[in-house]
């Protein structure tokens, strides 16, 4: 069955929290074994890793609800024991596509997260709620038990549900057939034929490629700091791939030419010793170990070894691609990507290269290139192989400098699933083929003019797999603004007499964001929807590092501050009808210096 739900989201994969835990094994993996030995040992490892981290049974993640994936059982600098929607719905694609390959034991973790992520959608967050708006599915992170994580963190993120979709859009599309029933996620979309079409448009649009450069845009809305080049164009395909897709798909595929061309400029950033030394006088058809991108100071900006092993599943998707198609497109665009891997100058060159007949003897010029680029993809590999302790161990990141010893949060979940995805597309394991076929009907063909267009979907609880009922208020949202100067490491909460603004119970109170601070003025702000016609008592308080405890204002109780909620208008719930404009009363916090 085809979806277009991956079109729409085969853009860019955002990047989690970052983490900062020393490993503790730090030994390198023992010198003189193959790589396929390696492979071998580590792929049990990191599916035993990948489990040992899902509740409830999970040896490393005890309290962990049903289905819920535990990032890293890491609890202390940093705390990671929390569940992020992307992580999960990114470890559960891979659970399911190593369902689908013949590992039948992996169906009850499966039916443990469809109803852990039913249920999940239905907890009211400081994103919102599920109903009327949806709003509430943007939340990034929850506790460990499915309960609202209520600290303050980069919220929304929009990637978590839309990869969560895909992961079980492909195992309703195996559950169908074999129950005689309907998909999951339903037969229709409306967004998918109005949205989609213009997703696509703006991700081949000069606007998010850098054609001077040679590089697709990573961050274009973030400021001239970032130079744009970011490994998660390098991710992005791997949630998108379609081993029958055309390498012209304008859903960015593995061997489409401009990820090919951002392939090298992203590798060819951290080849530069001067920003990882430990990759320093490695060949130039050779791997190396890849971090985020080259701005990145979050604890120094080392290598991941989830992007590490991306980098070898893209050159293992696009080769798989050319075998399928029977041919590689070199152009303009790509010829510096082939030039750099190239076992002969002669053989990169710009024009098509087909699948000839075997001649005894002979390697044709089709079988030379993509024995290059799996080679290639293997040396990726072999940097992770480098870089991973004896007890198989895989952390967020190793360090840049030698010896490469593995660092910040331990067992990353997404590393292990990252390794099992990796291993899955070098077996010639691929996921069902989705993108429609050139007769389909549904629109794969973006407009020649791209449009900022917007679908207000419609929201329901998935009842049927578990979840609670929910009642729909008449709500109205509130801009709260307040100037509280701050330092960094503090932040400002809003809290009230109404269960929306948590009954002046703190640990239910709502984060306020600060992206909009400036030292001329120093705003936070959250925007909150209300129950209509009702008078609201709130104040707020700030939260101080390092657990020093919270500063209430100088008055809390709630005729001191009000806001009176105006009438809603169904369908516009998010649509702000009201705001108010304080200024913080009582001392200021004083950092504790963690």
């Amino acid at each position: 069955m085809v979806h277009l739900t991956q079109v729409v989201f085969a853009g860019l994969v955002a990047w989690p929290a970052a983490v900062c835990a020393a490993a503790t094994d730090k030994k390198p993996w023992p010198q003189g074994v193959s790589l396929k030995s390696f492979i071998g040992t580590e792929q049990k490892i990191a599916l035993d890793g990948v489990l040992a981290n899902i509740g409830p049974n999970g040896a490393r993640v005890p309290g962990a609800g049903p289905g819920i994936v535990i990032a890293s059982p890491t609890k202390e600098n940093p705390n990671y024991f929390y569940t992020w929607t992307r992580d999960a719905a990114l470890t559960y694609k891979t659970l399911v596509d190593e369902f689908l390959f013949g590992n039948k034991a992996l169906q009850p973790y499966i039916e443990d997260y469809i109803h852990s992520q039913a249920v999940l959608q239905t907890v009211t967050n400081p994103s919102g709620k599920l109903l009327p708006s949806g709003a509430g599915l943007g939340e990034p992170k929850f506790n460990a038990d499915g309960s609202r994580y209520n600290g303050n963190w980069g919220r929304p993120q929009r990637d978590g549900p839309a990869l969560r979709a895909i992961a079980l859009i492909e195992y309703s599309n195996y559950l169908s057939p074999a129950r005689n029933s309907p998909p999951l996620w339903g037969l229709s979309c409306e967004a998918c034929t109005s949205q989609a079409p213009q997703i696509l448009c703006f991700l081949n649009s000069p606007a998010f490629f850098d054609a001077s450069k040679g590089h697709l845009l990573g961050n274009i809305n973030i400021g001239s700091f970032r130079s744009g080049i970011d490994a998660n164009t390098l991710l992005g395909p791997l949630a998108s791939f379609d081993v029958n897709a055309p390498c012209d798909s304008p859903t960015l595929q593995p061997c489409h030419s401009k990820v090919l061309s951002t392939f090298k400029v992203l590798v060819d950033t951290f080849r530069d010793p001067n920003l990882y030394p430990i990759n320093a006088n490695i060949p130039k058809t050779k791997g190396v170990a890849l971090g985020r991108y080259p701005e990145d100071i979050y604890y120094t900006g080392n290598p991941w070894y989830l992007i590490t092993l991306g980098a070898a599943e893209l050159l293992y998707d696009a080769v798989a691609q050319w075998e399928r198609q029977g041919f590689v497109s070199i152009d303009k665009t790509n010829l510096a990507f082939f030039k750099s891997i190239s076992p002969s100058p002669s053989l990169a060159r710009a024009g098509t290269v087909y699948r000839a007949w075997p001649v005894l003897n002979v390697l044709s010029p089709f079988s030379a290139i993509l024995n290059a680029v799996t080679a290639y993809a293997d040396s990726f590999v072999s940097v992770v192989q480098k870089y991973t302790p004896p007890s198989g161990s895989l952390a967020e990141q190793f360090l840049k400098t030698a010896p490469g010893t593995p660092i910040s949060a331990d067992n990353l979940t997404w590393s292990f699933a990252s390794f099992l995805s990796m291993t899955h597309r070098r077996n010639k394991q691929f996921p069902p083929s989705w993108v429609p076929t050139s007769s389909s009907s549904l629109l794969l063909k973006p407009p020649s003019q791209c449009a900022g267009t917007s679908y207000k979907g419609t929201y329901a609880p998935a009842t049927s797999a578990g979840a609670p009922q929910l009642n729909v208020t008449c709500q109205s949202t509130i801009l709260f603004q307040v100037n509280a100067s701050t330092y960094y490491g503090e932040n400002i909460y809003l809290t009230g007499n109404s269960s929306d603004l948590g009954n002046w119970d703190l640990g239910q109170a709502i984060p306020m964001q600060s992206s909009n601070y400036t030292s001329e003025r120093p705003l936070w702000f959250a925007k909150v929807p209300l129950s209509a016609g009702e008078n609201i008592g709130y104040a707020f308080v700030r939260e101080q590092d390092c657990g020093q405890g919270w500063i209430w204002e100088s008055a809390v109780d709630a005729g001191n501050r009000t806001v009176s909620v105006p009438p809603c208008v169904v369908g516009e719930e998010e649509v702000v009808r009201g705001e108010t404009d304080d200024a913080f009363r009582g001392e200021g916090g004083r950092s504790g210096g963690c």
